[in-house]
């Protein structure tokens, strides 16, 4: 291939899923708009150098996102010295399923403000773990967080949710 080939392939094929690894990000490190764009910026660098491979996938989408999930993992463990371990509460699950409560809310604005409520860290779990698809262990890897404490914040996650949305019936 000649470089203008490659050079449409990127701007046709990758470069529209850049908002995406920008939104993706942002959630995974918490709003940390530096990282979020060195990270973003790293993973397209190596979409580029690795053109031919990327031409390969069917879903590029997913390629990059694990691309840039396997950046921010190998940031987080060369730059976190230790990490405070919550102990593991075993919490009751919830009644709801969240993909439940999720098909209740009926618009994004009523999520969010249910998100808001949550806190942080736990809205970031439900939203990596539902809107992007990832898995508890995914998100203690890139949050450098020990596995039982992510767990232990998505099912505290789910049941303060659930507890929102029978109190405020607005919701």
């Amino acid at each position: 291939m000649n470089k203008q080939d490659d050079y449409s392939f990127f701007i046709d094929n990758i470069a529209p899923h850049y908002k995406y690894i920008i939104d993706f990000l942002t959630f995974a490190t918490s709003s940390d708009k530096e990282l979020t764009e060195d990270i973003a910026q790293d993973t397209m660098e190596t979409a580029w150098k690795s053109l031919e491979k990327f031409r390969e996938y069917r879903n590029i989408r997913g390629a990059l996102k694990t691309t840039a999930e396997r950046k921010l993992k190998k940031h987080y463990k060369s730059t976190v010295k230790f990490v405070l371990i919550e102990e593991y509460e075993d919490i009751e699950s919830c009644e709801k399923d969240i993909e439940e409560i999720l098909i209740e809310i009926e618009t994004g604005e009523e999520l969010k403000k249910i998100l808001q409520k949550l806190g942080k860290k736990y809205a970031r779990v439900l939203i990596l773990r539902h809107y992007y698809d990832m898995s508890l262990k995914g998100i203690a890897d890139i949050s450098a967080v020990n596995y039982n404490t992510v767990q232990s914040w998505y099912t505290r996650a789910k049941k303060m949710m659930n507890e929102i949305c029978t109190e405020n019936e607005d919701f």
